[in-house]
């Protein structure tokens, strides 16, 4: 069964350790799938593709542009209109006009075709696109009221990120109730356990607090983090910043520092680490990683991979409230919990029990749910348990390919 990711945004290498990479490599290599992704090269290298993608087709479009513009949408629909019959599964990203001719004419050249759209987009980011839609251009909009009752028939999966974001889009689309299906970042655990092949007890760990992302960048907000240490004047702990950092952050740091002398010397910054091994290394030393960010107008982060990632070592995850993946993993104390996104008061007293955690084996204790945390994302974060059910929902369509 074929089985095409057609991702015209230009593929990078990064993307083959996310849903873009995930999705087919695992539908092709656990689930019997023909699995190729359909992109214009960024990135012609691909070393991730050898290492975390391997045995996935990459279907290389030439575009000179290299960028998503009107070239590149009719290079692609020329693709679907040359292929569309002979692709059993058509995976489509992301929630707007594009995907919706895109997914309209391969259903029109392929009425026996299965249509799967994967929506890297939380509850927050799909009322926000609602408000663009609303606010669009009157020939935009006319096509949009015309074209997108249309495809909502037509499409046969959307795979969203959260509970939350699923319910939405049945509460506003009734016709959607069968088609959605929760599909969370997840994480490659077989890759993982080929880099580390044993993780570390809560006991040997190391008063290590991480955060992970671009660092200092607004939406990520890790002002909160870092408001929040100055409240921590004891203990024996350092926190690692892992990311490339945006201009002017460092003043900040070294500001805090100045204000808060008992920090010097606890606070690290590695910059990106592009090397999977040295990245799982950090989260299998820590204890604890905090996902600081916060809504703003150009960002929300939906479903951050670093959750995933510090789970199966165990970490316990400290989030905000504005990140919508936080609200799942919540739902079980053991793994994670939530602060506003302007508390550092709150995110200090989580963070002082942390790193004052012993070997005490109480069950309400931080350090005696680490081997929960790991367990929960091999039964329901893994990849292959993610893409598992994507293939039983497509399997138990009763649908023939026109090929």
């Amino acid at each position: 069964m074929t089985f095409r990711t057609l991702f015209p945004f230009g593929l990078l290498d990064v993307h083959f350790t996310k849903d873009v990479g995930m999705v087919p490599h695992w539908l092709g290599h656990r689930h019997g799938f023909d699995s190729s992704i359909v992109t214009f090269p960024v990135d012609e290298t691909f070393p991730g593709h050898k290492t975390e993608a391997f045995g996935t087709g990459i279907d290389l479009i030439p575009h000179p542009s290299r960028r998503f513009d009107f070239g590149a949408r009719c290079r692609f629909l020329k693709y679907l209109v040359q292929k569309a019959r002979k692709i059993d599964v058509l995976n489509l990203y992301y929630w707007g006009l594009d995907t919706y001719v895109a997914g309209l004419l391969y259903k029109w050249l392929n009425p026996g075709g299965f249509l799967f759209v994967k929506l890297d987009m939380g509850k927050p980011s799909l009322e926000r696109y609602r408000r663009q839609s609303l606010a669009r251009p009157w020939f935009l909009r006319f096509a949009y009221d015309r074209i997108y009752p249309s495809f909502l028939r037509a499409v046969d999966l959307v795979g969203a990120e959260t509970n939350e974001a699923c319910s939405y889009l049945v509460q506003e689309h009734p016709e959607l109730k069968s088609k959605v299906l929760a599909v969370p970042g997840g994480f490659d655990c077989e890759r993982a356990k080929e880099l580390i092949p044993r993780r570390r007890t809560f006991a040997e760990k190391e008063n290590l607090i991480l955060t992970v992302g671009r660092i200092g960048a607004e939406y990520k907000n890790h002002q909160l983090l870092l408001d929040a240490l100055s409240g921590i004047t004891h203990g024996d702990f350092r926190v690692i910043f892992v990311g490339a950092e945006v201009d002017g952050f460092q003043e900040k740091v070294t500001a805090c520092i100045r204000s808060n002398p008992h920090l010097a010397g606890k606070l690290e910054f590695t910059g990106e680490i592009a090397d999977r091994k040295e990245l799982y290394h950090l989260y299998d030393r820590a204890r604890c990683l905090v996902i600081s960010s916060k809504t703003t107008r150009e960002s929300v982060e939906n479903y951050p991979l670093v959750l995933s990632q510090a789970l199966y070592f165990g970490n316990y995850v400290v989030g905000t409230t504005d990140v919508p993946a936080m609200q799942d993993i919540c739902s079980d104390a053991r793994l994670a919990c939530q602060v506003a996104p302007d508390d550092p008061k709150a995110l200090a007293v989580i963070l002082e029990n942390v790193i004052s955690e012993t070997r005490n084996s109480e069950p309400q204790k931080i350090g005696a749910h680490c081997e929960a945390r790991h367990q929960y994302v091999q039964h329901h974060l893994s990849w292959e348990k993610i893409t598992r059910k994507i293939a039983e929902r497509i399997r138990g369509n009763d649908f023939t390919s026109s090929a």
